[in-house]
């Protein structure tokens, strides 16, 4: 094993400052805390929202539990308040203790909750926050490209404020991208612009950070001049800032460097200091660090002794708190030392502890280098025994050369005469073999003569085809160059060959226009067989060519390139069919597009529905652009009118009947109003509105077009419920005997503390069912109990197809899965709906539109 220096993780390190400056300021202690609790306790209501999300975000790093607890009371408190500010500075928070624990869906769903409500109040400061987060958590989910757009909008508003503080943090934004995209080139601008920035606004600990930063990219690209340079400017801030612990690891960094570039004294004085300071603050960490490091470090001088000092220093250290890296590096370095040493009995030892700190962590590749080591060990003790043996060896040797030399007189006489006999049998068989050898070359040169007349005959043929093709058939040398083409580059291109040469060029590679010509011919020559590329070409007249040429290299018996053929077929018609194909699909595309701006306009906003409804969730998840399915809400006085509909058919046909959908119950609700109280009424109206729009008359050559549907009617005054349903059932989740109290409501399953019900809808859809066309809808009303849970949906969730045996979810599984998941809040419910609908459906296509409603009473 090669001596190395136990080293820092540079990489690392950096990337967890940029991490820091990215995500934002620093977070009060549990003193501060307490302090915000006296005030909360004393202060008036109309100041509790502010101060619980101070406490909240307190929090953030120490416990995002009780940050995302205090966050949903200041947001209960801001509702009651109408104080929009205050609700959007707790989704903000709620997303960034969500991003802390990883859950990078749930982050964006409350920044998006809280850049919305800003956006209504024109609050640009909470706006440039909450996009930065944004961006924070696109850049976190590896997409690099939302997290760039993100962080451009958030720095408009930066720049529109004159906010030079929050520039700066974006720029850190940025230079984090571009490092993961490894443009360190492109991160160093950004670290520049925001040094400039920190420098104006004499921002020393920004200063110190930004420094290091630059500094560790520099190291990573090689640069240590500018490394030392940066890292010697942050070392000089930290000690002016009184950072202690900073300016111990910033030493210990710059100690790092000079091992790096082999001046090992330098490094040695850096790494002292650095161990010094570690002592004196008492970072048992740092010192452990710094103490293998100077190990290493004489290691490499070939100081052994003091190397097994600091070894020894540093491992007891480590093992002090029990600081298992820094064990396995001092375990590693032991084992070097020894090595070199060549005290491979204590070098073996070593290897095996750092072998069995490192089990999990190390494949059958360290087991090989230990086994190596065992060998090398038990080699030495051989070698020594073998020597032995053969000094016996020899002493018995010399007894037996005399005898040797006379039987070896008597083997060469012997030897003489077999070798003379056996050059006359040889001369007598190889005088025969010649004979037969003639024989067979004059039957050789018999077929010869035959294949040679029938190739000739077939280049005849061959030599007729190329003339009379409409393709474009060209020879050429090993080389590319050009030798020979039919006259069918004549009739494409209106060029003679001599023509063609001078204009164009005398290689293949010269006469394409394709980028790529060099790597295809390349490409061909390794895989020794054809290869086909598109190419463009203008023709003597002027006009432009789609060629696709077939390009096929031609070896020798010994497999050497001989020449290589290009055979160029016009297709420039089936290109410009291509085109058009394309531009009719990107205009049919665009249409669609724009009809669901059209059709996501019509269905109810997240502003609107917040208005109507405290706690709920809408799963909605179109198969295609534009959706069949649909989910549509309303409010009169008191009565909450809500709906979740499938259309007949998904995509274009369904978003029509969709948009019908959504036209008759706005008319039906407006309408009726106070003449139709009841929901199985609103569903005869929109049934007569949609049969009279599709021209029904109720022929069975009519197609079935229309929709199923289950209809709420909310009354938070009297606390109760009227459903109607068109084929879709509504589940209730509640810990009422509701089976007891109404024959129409069916008790479906239990658990410990609540049961899922179900009313059964009518079996006809809103739309022809065979002649009971003026048949009314039920409606069924009951009182609910706070707390309650109701749930709407299509059938695009249960009819999907998915799991190990590609077969449907069925409502079976559907109502299991409501209930299991319904003790959650409903923000998470949905996110368990979605987790557990793309499980199931795999890799498999989506076969129909999604809609599902959940709504807390």
């Amino acid at each position: 094993m090669a001596g190395q220096v136990i080293k820092i993780p540079f990489w690392g390190l950096m990337l967890c400052m940029l991490f820091m400056m990215c995500c934002g300021s620093s977070y009060a202690n549990q003193s501060e805390i307490d302090s915000l609790f006296k005030v909360l306790n004393t202060t008036n209501n109309e100041n509790q929202d502010k101060v619980l999300n101070q406490i909240a975000s307190s929090y953030i790093l120490m416990s995002q539990d009780d940050a995302i607890k205090h966050a949903e009371m200041a947001l209960a408190v801001a509702k009651r308040q109408e104080d929009i500010e205050q609700q959007s500075e707790s989704f903000y928070i709620i997303g960034k203790a969500y991003y802390y624990l990883g859950n990078f869906s749930l982050s964006l769903s409350n920044y998006q909750r809280a850049l919305v409500l800003a956006r209504r109040a024109g609050l640009l400061t909470n706006m440039c926050d909450v996009l930065r987060g944004i961006g924070v958590c696109y850049y976190s989910k590896g997409e690099y490209s939302k997290a760039i757009d993100t962080y451009n909008r958030s720095l408009e508003l930066a720049n529109q404020l004159g906010d030079e503080k929050r520039i700066a943090k974006l720029y850190h934004g940025f230079a984090s991208v571009f490092l993961a995209w490894k443009k360190e080139q492109e991160a160093l601008n950004y670290f520049n612009k925001s040094l400039k920035i920190k420098e104006k606004l004499g921002d020393k600990e920004g200063i110190s950070k930004t420094l290091n930063n630059i500094g560790a990219i520099y190291f990573t690209m090689g640069d240590y001049d500018n490394v030392l340079e940066y890292f010697n400017r942050s070392l000089l801030l930290k000690k002016e800032l009184g950072d202690q612990k900073g300016f111990a690891n910033t030493l210990l960094n710059i100690g790092v460097v000079y091992d790096t570039l082999g001046d090992y004294n330098k490094s040695l004085e850096y790494l002292e200091q650095a161990l010094k300071k570690n002592k004196d603050l008492q970072t048992k960490q740092g010192e452990a660090i710094a103490l293998n490091n100077i190990g290493a470090v004489y290691l490499k001088k070939g100081n052994f002794i003091e190397a097994e000092s600091y070894f020894e220093k540093g491992l007891n250290v480590a093992s002090e708190i029990d600081l298992k890296n820094t064990r396995l590096n001092s375990y590693k370095g032991f084992s070097e030392l020894y090595e070199k040493t060549r005290k491979f009995n204590l070098s073996l030892f070593y290897y095996k502890k750092y072998i069995e700190l490192k089990d999990s962590l190390f494949t059958y590749q360290s087991q090989q280098q230990l086994n190596e080591l065992q060998v090398r060990y038990e080699t030495e003790s051989k070698e020594q025994k073998i020597e032995l043996l053969n000094k016996e060896q020899e002493l018995q040797q010399s007894q037996f050369e005399k005898q040797k030399i006379y039987n070896l007189v008597l083997i060469v006489c012997i030897v003489l005469v077999i070798l003379f006999s056996l050059i006359l049998i040889r001369q007598v068989i190889q005088k025969r073999k010649a004979n037969r050898l003639l024989e067979l070359k004059n039957s050789q040169v018999e077929v010869q003569a035959n294949e040679l007349e029938y190739k000739n005959k077939e280049l005849e043929k061959l030599s007729l085809v190329a003339s009379q093709t409409d393709n474009v058939v060209t020879i050429t040398d090993s080389k590319g160059n050009i030798q020979w083409a039919n006259d069918a580059l004549f009739r494409m291109t209106g060029y003679t060959l001599d023509e063609y040469l001078d204009k164009k060029g005398t290689t293949l590679q010269d006469t394409s226009s394709n980028e790529e010509i060099s790597k295809e011919i390349e490409k061909c020559i390794q895989n020794k067989s054809s290869a086909i590329y598109i190419s463009e070409s203008i023709t003597k007249n002027g006009d432009k060519i789609w060629l696709q040429t077939t390009l096929t290299p031609i070896f020798n018996s010994e497999g050497e390139l001989e020449r290589l053929v290009a055979i160029d077929s016009d297709i420039s018609k089936t290109k410009m069919t291509e085109e058009q194909l394309k531009q009719k699909n990107t205009d049919i595309t665009d249409s669609l597009n724009y009809a669901q701006k059209i059709q996501d306009a019509m269905l109810p906003g997240i502003e609107y529905l917040d208005k109507l409804l405290e706690e709920y969730f809408i799963y909605y998840k179109p198969r295609e652009i534009v959706s069949g399915d649909f989910y549509w809400a309303a409010n009169r006085g008191e009565k909450v009118y809500i709906a979740a509909a499938d259309c007949t058919g998904h995509g274009v046909p369904g978003a029509f009947m969709s948009i019908l959908g959504l036209t008759f119950l706005d008319e039906a609700v407006t309408h009726y109003k106070h003449e139709v109280g009841s929901s199985g009424e609103i569903l005869n109206v929109l049934r007569r509105n949609i049969v009279r729009s599709l021209h029904y008359k109720g022929r069975n050559s009519e197609t079935q077009d229309g929709m199923d549907i289950a209809l709420c009617i909310i009354d938070k005054k009297s606390g109760s419920i009227e459903y109607s349903g068109a084929n879709n059932p509504l589940f209730i989740v509640s810990n009422e005997k509701y089976s007891e109290k109404y024959k129409f409501i069916n008790h479906e399953l239990q658990s410990e503390t609540t049961s899922l019900f179900e009313i059964k809808p009518d079996k006809m859809p809103i739309g022809i069912y065979s002649t009971q066309v003026d048949k009314s809808f039920n409606t069924f009303a009951f009182q609910y109990a706070s707390g309650d849970k109701i749930y709407m949906f299509s059938d695009g969730y249960p009819d999907q197809f998915g799991g190990e045996k590609g077969k449907k979810y069925l409502t079976k599984r559907f109502k299991k899965l409501i209930h299991e998941t319904s003790s959650n809040t409903m923000i998470k419910q949905k996110e368990l709906l979605e987790n557990e609908h793309n499980s199931w459906k795999g890799s498999r296509e989506q076969i129909d539109d999604i809609v599902i409603i959940g709504i807390k009473l």
